[in-house]
């Protein structure tokens, strides 16, 4: 959880106007001073838990925490609002390279435009901390400098990905070009920590295919889809697909 500059500016408002709500209370009845002062000991208290805390633990895991990823186990919301905004509890399943996966709850403030990016069976980037595992914070857009592999990839290590970005286009061009055509619901979504062409994710999704005339099977996508269509393909989300229909393990997305 972040602080933008509206909250900030409230903040630092509020407690300059309770300093001066404060100084004349005590100046009119030092009871009534006293009064006050406990209730804004108190509001801020509140404030500093709500938002202050929150921000400066994001922060600090942001900078010092483990990346690892986390897979949405449920989300519910906790009746609190910040900025008109929910914040919800998320359960999630935790993987850190070379170290058993785990179950922990974070919290979190979820816009309504955002909730199709955390349902159960997403896989979101987070940041563990390495003090307390059971500490985790989801990772926001933009605030891991690098947080690409490319970022600092060498020359040799482009090229190789290009080639294989390459030679996946070509197979699903294949399957695109000569298969069959049907729905299909998301089961599985993953993010493979690599974006092309700007904010295009790389990702792996597992998907029960639903042709018209045979029995539903399960097949595995790869394919980059575009940043902004992110929420369409989430788990339980219908798309189009193309399949071989020699070969079923072949599937393609349609449309990306």
């Amino acid at each position: 959880m972040k602080l933008n500059a509206g909250t900030i500016i409230g903040l630092v408002g509020g407690l300059v106007g309770g300093g001066i709500g404060l100084a004349a209370a005590f100046m009119a009845d030092p009871l009534v001073g006293a009064f006050v002062g406990g209730f804004l000991l108190l509001m801020f208290f509140i404030m500093y838990r709500a938002f202050i805390k929150p921000s400066m633990e994001y922060s600090r895991l942001i900078k010092t925490g483990i990346p690892g990823t986390g897979t949405v186990l449920s989300i519910s919301e906790t009746g609190t609002r910040i900025n008109n905004q929910p914040l919800c509890k998320i359960e999630l399943q935790v993987t850190i390279p070379g170290k058993p996966s785990y179950n922990t709850v974070t919290k979190t403030v979820i816009s309504y435009l955002q909730a199709a990016q955390f349902q159960p069976g997403t896989q979101v980037p987070i940041m563990v901390d390495p003090k307390n595992n059971m500490k985790v914070v989801l990772i926001r857009q933009g605030d891991v400098p690098n947080a690409n592999p490319l970022a600092n990839a060498s020359p040799e290590q482009v090229a190789e990905l290009k080639q294989k970005l390459e030679e996946m286009e070509k197979v699903n061009q294949d399957i695109r070009s000569t298969g069959i055509y049907c729905k299909a619901i998301v089961t599985k979504y993953t993010a493979m920590g690599v974006n092309v062409n700007g904010d295009n994710p790389l990702v792996t999704m597992e998907v029960q295919v639903l042709p018209d005339n045979e029995p539903a099977f399960a097949g595995t996508v790869k394919c980059v889809i575009k940043n902004t269509s992110i929420p369409l393909y989430q788990p339980g989300e219908e798309i189009f697909v193309k399949y071989d229909q020699y070969d079923k393990s072949k599937v393609a997305v349609e449309h990306s």
